[in-house]
């Protein structure tokens, strides 16, 4: 009977596929569900500045720039998006005292303006305080993906000149957010100094959505080809690369990161 069970098996290769992705498919589900499942406080930011006024605007001759009457050297817009990437919520109590959620910017330049322009829900009472160069956020409570976006004008140069600041108790540290698997896996920097970048990010943003599924198809198929040419040289190599691919492919997708619905406006200006 076993026998009979094997040559079956045997005579029918789409089986064998179809039961190794479902057993590949189930052990990512199990530990997918597993860490959804599991409850943290996930405070979580990303930023992105556009320099509109430079400091070599001195060389052009008697040109002078004003900010409401005040001359300045650099214009800069920066967009500061901020939310709650866990499953427990995180209250204003949460804040420790002393290293309350703020935006810190370089003691060398100076905040001239800020507005909060998107925020997830008006019951997170989201408000912004100013001073010289620090925006203090405060807020009531963020619960799953909740949280919003201030844009401020400074006179700052880029981002790096731009700190988010917080720590909150019983949670992981406030963490930058990244979902840009080319620049992880290949070096790839989304935000590149010449003409253009904003079309650029769009299309690798969307290179960055169809990559894991292009690894993933790509393992399926080697699968396929290995078990069709059991006889041939090239079954070992397109099992082993099959695997692989699929196994990089799966990882890939399951840990591809998006912003909360909503939050599209972080990059309206690109």
């Amino acid at each position: 009977m076993i026998d009979k069970y094997l040559l079956w098996l045997n005579e029918n290769p789409w089986l064998n596929i179809i039961f190794l992705l479902l057993a590949i498919f189930s052990i990512i589900l199990s530990i997918y569900l597993y860490r959804i499942s599991k409850k943290k406080r996930k405070p979580t930011f990303d930023k992105r500045s556009i320099n509109v006024i430079s400091d070599g605007i001195k060389k052009i001759g008697d040109v002078k720039v004003q900010f409401k009457e005040k001359p300045i050297d650099n214009l800069t817009v920066t967009k500061v998006a901020f939310w709650n990437n866990g499953k427990e919520t995180i209250n204003d109590a949460d804040q420790a005292p002393t290293d309350k959620l703020r935006v810190v910017l370089d003691e060398e330049y100076e905040i001239l303006e800020s507005e909060l322009i998107f925020e997830t829900s008006h019951t997170n009472n989201i408000k912004l305080r100013n001073d010289r160069n620090v925006i203090n956020i405060d807020f009531d409570y963020f619960d799953y993906n909740q949280g919003g976006i201030l844009k401020f004008i400074h006179t700052g140069k880029k981002s790096s000149d731009v700190l988010l600041m917080g720590t909150f108790k019983g949670s992981e540290r406030l963490k930058k957010f990244n979902s840009d698997i080319l620049s992880q896996s290949m070096g790839l920097h989304i935000t590149l100094p010449f003409f253009g970048v904003g079309k650029l990010n769009k299309k690798l943003r969307s290179l960055n959505n169809v990559f894991p599924w292009v690894i993933l198809l790509s393992g399926i198929g080697l699968l396929i080809m290995a078990f069709y040419n059991k006889d041939d040289n090239g079954f070992i190599p397109a099992l082993v690369f099959g695997f692989i691919y699929l196994f990089i492919g799966s990882i890939l997708i399951y840990s591809k990161k998006s912003m909360p619905k909503g939050f599209e406006i972080f990059y309206d200006d690109e």
